[in-house]
């Protein structure tokens, strides 16, 4: 598929290419040089968020992966990390030529370590608290004592869930036992094996509910935060690649391919960032850069 189409975009389409533009032109220099570097770094990579197990995120997400090597006509590999914080200090140090990342890290990693937003996901996402249908749990005055399986503490989801229990006179590890999981889903199977209360992302709670979890309730859903980011790294590719492949990602979801892809994975249409949403992240990027300071 030619980064080119023949087909005329649309104006916002055209606004977003000349936002993106703009943002690149603080990386001409060290990006001008990236086309004889692609071929020094090996393929691309397209690194996700490890919100889920990696099989599950290579299904999810593979769909993306096929696309993104048509458009840039070079076989593109998806890779995940163990844990958020190495895939936090990955993005920040370039390692991914395209990250799909929480909204937060995309911000600190545009804010900071330099690399481009091609895109946001169109979906909202929120923390979302889960319990047993069969524990009885309704809000969250009934989760004092409680046992509570939250993602690790450089995750937006837990920054919200805390914010939310302070607001409601709870404070972890004095009222709520704290268990840290690995993922978003990690979370939602300890409390299916083990009771208490999971703290999840809204996209892997959507996904419970599709998956056909119903032992599962939810009791109580934060203020809404942006989907999911996509990051492209300038050092691996040029400007003119960036662009145009931030141009055709707004017109992905019109395509049999995109279709597919969002379906499957539960996220909305690619989109330019409205102003000033991310920006509205940096108390949840700065916490996370504090995190990864400590680690």
């Amino acid at each position: 598929m030619p980064l080119s189409r023949t087909k005329l975009p649309k104006m916002h389409t055209l606004l977003a290419a000349g936002w993106l533009a703009v943002c690149l032109g603080l990386w001409a220099g060290p990006a001008a040089k990236a086309e004889s570097a692609d071929m020094r770094v090996g393929p691309p990579t397209l690194g996700v968020f490890p919100y889920m197990s990696p099989a599950v995120l290579a299904a999810r997400h593979g769909p993306l992966r096929a696309w993104l090597a048509e458009e840039l006509d070079a076989p593109v590999n998806l890779v995940t990390a163990p844990d958020f914080a190495t895939f936090a200090r990955r993005t920040c140090r370039g390692d991914y030529t395209l990250a799909l990342t929480a909204p937060h890290l995309g911000r600190l990693a545009q804010r900071d370590c330099g690399q481009v937003v091609l895109a946001v996901t169109g979906n909202r996402s929120s923390a979302v608290f889960v319990a047993r249908r069969d524990a009885g749990l309704t809000s969250l005055a009934d989760l004092r004592g409680q046992t509570l399986h939250a993602p690790p503490e450089l995750a937006i989801v837990h920054q919200l869930g805390v914010q939310a229990l302070s607001e409601a006179g709870l404070v972890p590890s004095r009222d709520l036992r704290v268990e840290t999981a690995q993922s978003h889903s990690s979370a939602l199977l300890a409390v299916l094996h083990q009771g208490g209360v999971g703290l999840v992302g809204l996209p892997t709670w959507l996904d419970a509910q599709r998956t056909g979890r119903g032992e599962l309730v939810e009791v109580h859903r934060t203020e809404e935060i942006p989907g999911f980011v996509l990051l492209g790294n300038p050092t691996r590719l040029p400007p003119q690649r960036l662009i145009a492949l931030s141009r055709d990602l707004f017109a992905l979801h019109a395509e049999p391919a995109g279709h597919r892809y969002f379906q499957g994975s539960g996220l909305v249409r690619f989109m330019p960032p409205d102003p000033g949403l991310l920006e509205g992240l940096d108390p949840f990027a700065d916490r996370a850069a504090r995190v990864l300071g400590d680690g």
